[in-house]
């Protein structure tokens, strides 16, 4: 920037230069995509909005394609956040997508590219539903909103004069939820014109509403993520399971009555197990984990051997 001045110290001229990306942009603006702000506004989820934002520009293309990690930086996920694929695709993918579907103007499908069992990239393909909100629509979706509450039409003309549509819209919304959640209000209406005069917006500081967020995510990460070692440890013993039939399938029968009559020699001499079979008999499943385990060193990859080992490998070759 140059400012040459003038008599007394008065400026006379101002001299700026714009940095490159802007000045194309101002040259070009139809090199970038207009973003409907009331869509955004719609949508509550932020890797909605994220994904929104990055995929408008390619509704025009047959598809675009995501590296997993560039994706998840994309969207805002966090390195430590929905580290397992199928927490990212079900809590964090589907989701932003089907919100998208139902609120935008853009509609999105999506593949999976594999090397393996690991999922490497997205293959998304945008194409344009040409449903964006005019003004007049959107004001009138909001004037059927407060006439269901029992504004009146003179009241509803002076809010739309006086108030953004967006400060309307959030008192509204927090009527709402207070309306859902059972508390009693006589007079909806009085109480949502008292909204607009006070302000029943949520006044906690961005970083206390984000700190929230944040741990709500977390919460939620923390529980996926025991579900998915619970899911997991159930496969591990499947396929333990399925390890031992497959080799005694592939034994004689004078061989399988030859290693059980090895395996229960080995149950007698432990109290507890020979208690159990006696009991309970051969298929108790006590004495069949039993008997994976005598079975184990003989037949049972590295793997399958030790559950962390399993896990180890599963992450490296993507979930099921």
């Amino acid at each position: 920037m140059k400012i040459e001045e003038g008599k007394k110290g008065s400026v006379s001229n101002i001299e700026f230069e714009l940095p490159t990306p802007i000045l194309e942009a101002v040259k070009n603006p139809e090199m970038y995509v207009k973003l409907d702000l009331f869509i955004l506004r719609g949508l509550r989820s932020k890797y909605s909005s994220a994904l929104y934002e990055a995929l408008k520009d390619y509704q025009n293309l047959n598809s675009i394609r995501v590296e997993i990690e560039v994706l998840r930086k994309l969207m805002g996920v966090g390195e430590k956040q929905y580290s397992v694929f199928t927490m990212f695709k079900k809590r964090v993918l589907d989701r932003a997508i089907s919100e998208i579907n139902e609120k935008t103007d853009i509609s999105i499908q999506y593949e999976l590219e594999r090397a393996g069992r690991k999922v490497e990239a997205v293959i998304f393909s945008v194409s344009s539903l040409l449903k964006q909100a005019t003004k007049e629509e959107v004001n009138q979706e909001l004037v059927s909103k407060l006439k269901d509450f029992g504004i009146k039409d003179y009241q509803i003309k002076e809010l739309l004069q006086k108030h953004e549509v967006d400060y309307i819209l959030a008192n509204v919304s927090v009527v709402e939820q207070e309306l859902e959640k059972g508390k009693n209000i006589r007079n909806v209406a009085a109480y949502l014109m008292k909204a607009f005069v006070v302000d029943f917006r949520p006044t906690k500081p961005r970083i206390q509403v984000e700190k929230e967020e944040k741990k709500v995510e977390e919460q939620a990460q923390k529980k996926a993520e025991e579900q998915q070692l619970a899911r997991l440890k159930k496969q591990f013993e499947k396929d333990k399971k399925r390890v031992v039939e497959e080799h005694l399938n592939q034994l004689s029968s004078s061989e399988i009555e030859e290693l059980k009559a090895q395996f229960l020699q080995q149950v007698e001499q432990s109290d507890f197990l020979a208690k159990v079979y006696h009991k309970k008999g051969f298929e108790y499943h006590t004495i069949q984990a039993a008997r994976h385990k005598f079975l184990a060193p003989q037949i049972f990859p590295p793997t399958l051997m030790d559950f962390e080992a399993y896990r180890a490998v599963q992450g490296e070759n993507g979930e099921r």
